[in-house]
């Protein structure tokens, strides 16, 4: 799943060289995509983040004056996974994440986010959730398949993983059965749609975000799509079909932006019991 790719820096997050598990902050790689009913690659995922990553580290940040490469950051590499078997992944992926205090997980398809989730609760217990996505995830199956990457927080709901009052799904548009809609809402859930993103702007929808989440623990889940070049609302989805329009990456960044306040990982006083998840369907 892995290799040199330069001989320039080492091919980590931002080329960092620490790999300590004990870090502060920790970047794992989840090569992980059994669980998509479409299209497969979301493996590659890790791989693709750490390279583009290591175009990062030649100033600080324009806006926040942080070095992102300067932060208490290790990359520790790759989760294992047992390929061909998805329940067992996913104990392993949690098994793993157990061990690590503040997690940024580099996915790899929306199946890892329930173990991630698991392992957090026992922590923490139930947390709220930032979720910029196309689909809400919350079907009971895919295609029959009960462990997929749509039925993720059908089964943290169930099990009681996250706060469905404190949690947004930001960006939503695909098509989806009325009940699953209604079943969505109805437990507390806040979803913006795609529309809502494009006429409010980021930093209304920060603060949005800010009002719902509050100040307590967090999971926040960025779906990234790094493909051929074409606009972020216009490329294909790895795991489903392409689902445009979607939120053009100055929305989507400028969203994040605003709400970093909430991503210790990006701030300058450390990490706060936040988990982040990137997601290059």
């Amino acid at each position: 799943m892995t290799g040199v790719a330069t001989f320039a820096v080492p091919p980590s997050f931002l080329g960092i060289a620490r790999n300590d598990p004990a870090a502060p902050i920790c970047i794992a790689g989840i090569p992980f995509d059994l669980g998509t009913t479409n299209r497969a690659g979301a493996r590659f995922g890790p791989a693709a983040i750490r390279q583009a990553s290591r175009m990062l580290i030649d100033g600080d940040h324009p806006v926040h004056w942080v070095n992102p490469a300067a932060l208490p950051l290790a990359d520790i590499g790759n989760f294992a996974i047992v390929l061909g078997d998805i329940a067992k992944s996913l104990a392993l992926i949690e098994e793993q994440a157990a061990r690590i205090a503040h997690l940024v997980a580099l996915g790899g398809d929306h199946g890892i986010t329930l173990p991630l989730l698991r392992a957090l609760a026992k922590k923490r217990g139930p947390v709220a959730l930032v979720h910029f996505d196309a689909h809400v995830d919350t079907w009971p199956d895919n295609f029959g398949q009960t462990q997929a990457h749509g039925t993720v927080f059908y089964h943290a709901i169930k099990e009681g993983l996250v706060k469905p009052h404190q949690m947004v799904q930001i960006g939503i548009r695909s098509p989806l059965e009325r009940a699953v809609h209604d079943w969505t809402l109805a437990q507390g859930i806040t979803v913006v749609p795609a529309q809502k993103v494009h006429e409010q702007g980021p930093a209304a929808t920060a603060e949005q975000i800010r009002v719902i989440v509050g100040d307590g623990p967090a999971l926040d889940l960025v779906e990234v799509t790094h493909d051929d070049g074409r606009p972020r609302r216009m490329q294909p989805a790895r795991g489903r079909r392409t689902e445009p329009p979607g939120t053009p990456g100055n929305q989507c960044d400028g969203t994040v932006d605003d709400h970093a306040d909430l991503l210790g990982v990006w701030t300058a006083d450390g990490p706060r019991g936040r988990a982040i998840q990137t997601q290059p369907f």
